[in-house]
């Protein structure tokens, strides 16, 4: 059972697949029995899974990472397929034990967040889905929102610079496009609103290595005065478009897009979680099709 499920949800190596390697190997054993392993395995480890989403959402430093992902289910073999969800949370780089829990939901619910929580008040790093901000006013948790899901609105803004160059001197070589590309960029708003985010991030990972204590007087002697001037200049510039859209995004987060200003637990992005549901999206590729056995598990 413990190599099935490895496979299936470790190695994305679908069942159907198995199926046919067992055959072929001369063990011939159905799809339906090996799900029937893999919920048999799934029962087996489950409180030990319920002690590791207990430590998480206890950790010391009360800061977890939350992302999700779709995936379409057939419910009980009907033809229809429901769009369910599987939530990852994963704990922060100072947690003295990584882990990443799994949770598979119907729905993206504030009701599918608070199930797993429960009555967690600590602070999610996480994107800007209103279930968490429903859940936050709901139990007094607090939020931090993900600066690299923002960097990538005005990096979006820069691509459209960038094309419209490839389009009106398309008659011209690589090295001349690049210069006035690299022209128009340096008079750019958007490139220059990157400039700033780069620096602020740069803050970040230039003191990786620092203790809690010494990133939190970084963050307050350094990065805030780059926090406070890139939304000052936000607020004091008119934008139209695309770039006001990057622009009004950061700016309705504000408070959030500062939290890790005042704790430095709290990460400036989320790619922790980000590369945990990774794992499982590259899995989700290989499979045809999932099943909803049952309300509580898929295969």
């Amino acid at each position: 059972g413990g190599y099935i499920a490895s496979r299936k949800f470790y190695y994305g190596l679908p069942l159907y697949r198995m199926e046919r390697i067992f055959a072929e190997s001369g063990a011939p054993i159905s799809r339906t029995q090996l799900s029937g392993y893999c919920m048999r395995i799934a029962e087996e480890l489950e409180p030990i899974r319920d002690l590791i989403a207990g430590e998480l959402l206890s950790n010391p430093h009360r800061v977890i990472h939350a992302d999700e992902t779709p995936l379409r289910v057939i419910k009980n073999g009907e033809e229809n397929r429901k769009l369910c969800r599987m939530f990852v949370y994963t704990s922060t780089k100072w947690d003295s034990h990584q882990v990443a829990v799994y949770d598979f939901r119907t729905d993206r619910s504030k009701g599918s967040i608070s199930e797993f929580l429960g009555g967690y008040d600590g602070t999610i790093i996480c994107d800007d889905y209103s279930g968490y901000d429903s859940y936050a006013k709901e139990t007094g948790a607090k939020l931090a929102r993900c600066w690299l899901h923002w960097k990538r609105r005005f990096e979006d803004v820069v691509m459209l610079v960038e094309k419209s160059v490839d389009t009106e001197f398309r008659k011209l070589d690589a090295e001349k496009k690049k210069a006035i590309t690299q022209a128009r960029l340096q008079k750019s708003f958007a490139g220059s609103i990157l400039d700033q985010m780069g620096k602020i991030l740069s803050v970040e990972s230039d003191n990786m290595s620092k203790t809690a204590e010494e990133l939190l007087k970084i963050r307050q002697t350094v990065s805030r005065p780059l926090v406070e001037t890139l939304f000052d200049t936000l607020r004091n510039t008119e934008c139209e478009g695309s770039l006001k859209e990057a622009a009004d995004y950061g700016l309705k987060m504000e408070e959030y897009m500062k939290a890790f200003l005042d704790d430095p637990y709290v990460e400036m992005t989320n790619n922790r979680c980000e590369r945990a549901v990774k794992d499982f999206v590259i899995s989700r590729k290989n499979f045809l099709f999932s099943c909803m056995l049952n309300f509580n598990h898929a295969f």
